[in-house]
């Protein structure tokens, strides 16, 4: 079936390709990025070299447009839409899909997929042939109705939103596996707030606290999930929520365990944030016996033409690679001298146990009419990285 797929759609975008080079309007761009790179961190220096090659073309029609993306000699994506309105026909290959349009957002493709999209407005069915996944989505007014199939199984899902003078009210039903006829693997949700959601309550009842949604962002394993916020917008943007979860069969120890409580407020430039994860693990008023909590603020600036952020976070965990009680010192500066750009940030963990420095930087040439030049020092992901790397990375991009 894969294969019949797959040689379908090379016979569709040839096709097109070879009628828009000759009928239609046809263009094409190329880019190319060479990156050479020295990690200094063994005894000794390890190099290599990459090279990464791009065509891309597009083509416009009275009734279709196609784009695509060449890499090396592979396709790498490409997109071919057939518009008879109010009928659209969509052939994808390594395309974001994005998600459905409810609610609980039953379906989210956040990487790239291969497959055929139908509209036919209100209603939407999504085909992929690179997931076992097919589903429709018929728009109504107030809302939407959703049928799809994963593998063998079938869910639905509806929901609604309605609003009254200045409040809104929403609410969603799903099921997954309603061949199965079991309710344990429905979920439903209420939303109550005003028509900004400055202030609001989401609520969502799940009757099994082992069942999973396989294809959306909304994490389950509690019978009882529910956010609350309130903001007050301005010049001083103020954000508070709690977020909790519980269980029918231990509601108290739940709460007490789940809950997260937090305060966002930015002024300007200024930045300051607290939260608190668990409401049972205090157990003084020292620092190391408050359990998970996180204080954090930055200030950005601008001064002699430099463009900076600094930041200072102090909790536990102390940083997304640190699970102990610490503190995390963050400094950044940037300055453009015309074409050349110049860029370096810092960050210095204070754990409990241990300290980690971790450096960034980078010069920009872009005084070229169709390419770019990069030098850089180090690992930018701070997140996941806490220690400076020694690698050293020169790239070379070109556009034409």
């Amino acid at each position: 079936m894969k294969q019949i797929d797959r040689n379908f759609m090379r016979f569709i975008f040839l096709s097109v390709l070879i009628l828009s080079v000759n009928l239609f309007s046809f263009s094409t761009n190329y880019s190319a990025k060479f990156t050479y790179s020295t990690d200094f961190s063994q005894q000794q220096p390890n190099t290599s070299l990459s090279t990464e090659f791009y065509i891309n073309g597009s083509s416009f029609g009275s009734n279709y447009d196609l784009s695509f993306a060449l890499m090396g000699t592979s396709l790498n994506s490409s997109k071919l839409s057939f518009k008879f309105d109010p009928f659209a026909l969509v052939v994808y290959k390594n395309q974001i899909y994005g998600t459905s349009g409810d609610q609980i957002i039953l379906y989210r493709i956040s990487d790239g997929q291969n497959g055929v999209s139908i509209h036919y407005a209100p209603l939407n069915v999504y085909l992929f042939s690179s997931l076992d996944l097919m589903y429709a989505q018929y728009n109504l007014n107030n809302g939407n109705i959703l049928v799809g199939k994963r593998g063998s199984n079938f869910d639905g899902a509806i929901d609604l939103s309605n609003t009254f003078g200045n409040f809104r009210f929403v609410t969603e039903f799903v099921w997954q596996n309603v061949n199965k006829f079991d309710f344990s693997d429905t979920v439903y949700l209420v939303i109550f707030s005003d028509v900004n959601s400055n202030w609001g309550i989401r609520y969502v009842l799940v009757p099994s606290t082992t069942k999973y949604l396989a294809f959306s962002p909304q994490a389950l394993g509690n019978n009882n999930i529910i956010n609350a916020w309130y903001k007050i917008p301005g010049k001083v943007n103020l954000n508070s929520y709690v977020n909790t979860k519980f269980n029918f069969d231990n509601v108290e120890d739940n709460l007490y365990d789940n809950t997260e409580v937090g305060v966002d407020l930015n002024y300007s430039n200024v930045s300051l944030s607290l939260k608190k994860a668990g409401l049972s693990d205090v157990t003084g008023v020292m620092p190391d016996e408050w359990g998970k909590f996180s204080i954090g603020t930055s200030y950005s600036f601008t001064i002699l033409g430099l463009n900076g952020k600094i930041a200072y976070s102090f909790g536990k965990p102390a940083h997304n690679t640190i699970a102990t009680l610490g503190e995390v010192f963050y400094v950044e500066l940037g300055k453009s001298f015309g074409n050349t750009s110049v860029f370096g940030k810092y960050q210095k963990i204070i754990g409990y146990y241990e300290e980690r420095d971790a450096l960034y930087g980078e010069i920009k040439l872009a005084g070229f009419n169709n390419g770019q030049v990069t030098l850089s020092l180090g690992n930018t992901d701070f997140y996941n990285f806490n220690t400076f790397k020694p690698v050293l990375n020169i790239e070379f991009s070109l556009w034409w």
